[in-house]
């Protein structure tokens, strides 16, 4: 109990007037307030949100953008209390020394909470130094099927509205890594055809949400809920060799240099959280590259670029367009189609 008893102690969370920045540089609405976000290790960040939608979180200590979007709702709305931040897709808060998260209302578990914080911490050694002014107000997309830049520094990859708006079964159960391969397979489905099997599409040619789902299919080839780059991997060509659909799935660890120049080529990019811990999925042997093992706590699609962030659909609504700190991102999983 001394590590849960570490993490409340660390804990001050209280709202004020935004200060050195404008509402205009946060969003949409003027009414900002800033509230402060610990982790176990006594890290603290800086959770800006809009009234209505917009939301960015802020190493406090080097005032590096992590996270945000001006279109999401801040994942700590109407959530009061011990306030946890532990990465991307990771928002909880104490209930009685039991920690919710936000969104999923699924409990969090003390190697989890030991994981993910030292994970987070690693990770933020090497953020790319990102500020708000940089990386607010992104553009939406025109209906040209083309790259657009919509400034000098935001990429989209072709037809980006198919990701945006897709119909796909709920991130549940710790999903991501299967809910953000069947947004990808969707998207390819959508622009080129031949990417999913017909069992797994309704009349109108979007996936199924209930049922036998693409997802529940992928799982089943994974083994296991948990996934990284290398288990999405194997389960989207397992997928294209048993239904002989087009295609290849590859996984890895690249810089950002790589993976933007993937999305500037127009294709999507499932990313992962970096997080070399036990517990081991089952779907992973010993034999990683670079001791690469364990379970990944968030997974999301990349599919556009703004400065040194990607623009990321989370897997749940209201979350189709945010922006990640590239320095966040560990293993990938890359699809060519």
């Amino acid at each position: 109990m001394k590590f849960i008893a570490t993490l409340l102690s660390c804990f001050i969370v209280f709202t004020f007037a935004t200060p050195n920045v404008s509402a205009q540089e946060i969003g949409h609405d003027s009414s900002v307030t800033v509230r402060e976000l610990c982790s176990p290790d006594g890290s603290l960040f800086e959770l800006y949100e809009n009234a209505d939608v917009g939301y960015w979180i802020i190493d406090k200590n080097s005032q590096t953008v992590l996270e945000g979007s001006d279109d999401a709702p801040s994942p700590y709305k109407d959530v009061q209390g011990d306030l946890l931040y532990l990465g991307p897709t990771e928002y909880y808060y104490n209930d009685s020394g039991t920690f919710i998260h936000t969104l999923t209302h699924m409990k969090l578990e003390k190697d989890q909470l030991e994981i993910l914080s030292s994970q987070l911490r690693k990770n933020i050694e090497r953020l790319h130094p990102i500020q708000l002014s940089q990386v607010t107000q992104i553009q939406g997309e025109s209906n040209a099927d083309s790259l657009r830049t919509a400034t000098a520094e935001t990429v989209y990859v072709p037809s980006s509205s198919y990701i945006r708006n897709a119909v796909y079964p709920k991130n549940i159960d710790g999903t991501c890594g299967y809910t953000a391969a069947c947004i990808l397979l969707n998207y390819w489905n959508k622009v080129k055809g031949g990417y999913v099997p017909s069992e797994f599409l309704d009349s109108n040619g979007n996936l199924k949400t209930t049922g036998m789902t693409l997802q529940d299919k992928l799982v089943k080839y994974g083994g296991s809920n948990d996934s990284w780059g290398r288990t999405i991997k194997g389960a989207i060509n397992q997928l294209v060799k048993e239904y002989s659909l087009k295609g290849t799935a590859h996984y890895g660890i690249l810089s950002w240099g790589d993976l933007s120049g993937q999305i500037r080529s127009g294709k999507p990019v499932i990313l992962f959280g970096y997080l070399p811990s036990s517990p081991q999925p089952a779907s992973v042997d010993k034999m990683e590259p670079m001791g690469v093992r364990g379970k990944v706590f968030h997974a999301v699609l990349g599919y556009g670029l703004k400065n040194d962030m990607y623009i990321c659909h989370y897997g749940w609504s209201g979350y189709e367009q945010v922006l990640l700190n590239a320095g966040i991102v560990g293993s990938n999983t890359r699809f060519d189609p």
